[in-house]
């Protein structure tokens, strides 16, 4: 089973004045360091929901596309997905999580960079596996509904806090697996 999950960048809200009419829509900022870990809860609660209706499945597929990162933090779909899993005894969960034109702007810091978080997450739980792919950003052009990246190994942004970091054609040969091509399951617009 594969369930793909896509927020928008931005997200707009209205307010109602005295008169009952609404205002122009505006950015609301906060929705989704407000809502990310609401999202997680829905989206694995939906499908603890099918599980009667799927008694064969043995996994499940979250692909995770990821424009916003406060409505994919790791800590909320940590939990999310060990209440899934607890609920469905013997369940693997499969977490692709792509991201456009990642990098670590901090990279060296000795901090875990975005990647590494969710990597270091899911490295030692029963049953999950996590993969993230770094896809190029450019808008689809009609017939051309396909993303062109790198799966890449959280891992190698390690090699940068080394008191001797390697080069960055060996950092990125350490940091890119292989090269790869996704489409999203449901495009909602194409370009003319």
């Amino acid at each position: 089973m594969s369930i793909e999950i896509i927020q928008t960048s931005e997200v707009c809200k209205t307010e109602t004045s005295a008169d009952g009419k609404p205002s122009s829509p505006t950015e609301d900022y906060e929705f989704w360091p407000k809502n990310g870990e609401n999202c997680a809860k829905m989206i694995t609660q939906a499908l603890l929901n099918l599980k009667s209706s799927f008694p064969n499945v043995e996994s499940v597929d979250i692909v995770l596309w990821d424009l916003n990162k406060a409505a994919f933090y790791v800590s909320d779909w940590k939990e999310a997905i060990a209440a899934l899993q607890s609920g469905w005894k013997g369940l693997r969960v499969f977490i692709d999580l792509y991201v456009f034109d990642y990098y670590d702007e901090n990279a060296g810091d000795g901090e875990f960079n975005y990647s590494q978080g969710w990597d270091q997450q899911y490295k030692e739980q029963k049953d999950v596996y996590f993969t993230v792919t770094n896809l190029k950003w450019k808008e689809p052009a009609k017939d051309d509904e396909h993303y062109h990246g790198q799966v890449m190994d959280p891992a190698a942004w390690e090699l940068l806090d080394d008191e001797d970091p390697p080069s960055e054609s060996v950092f990125e040969n350490a940091l890119n697996l292989y090269s790869t091509t996704v489409r999203p399951m449901y495009v909602t617009c194409l370009t003319d």
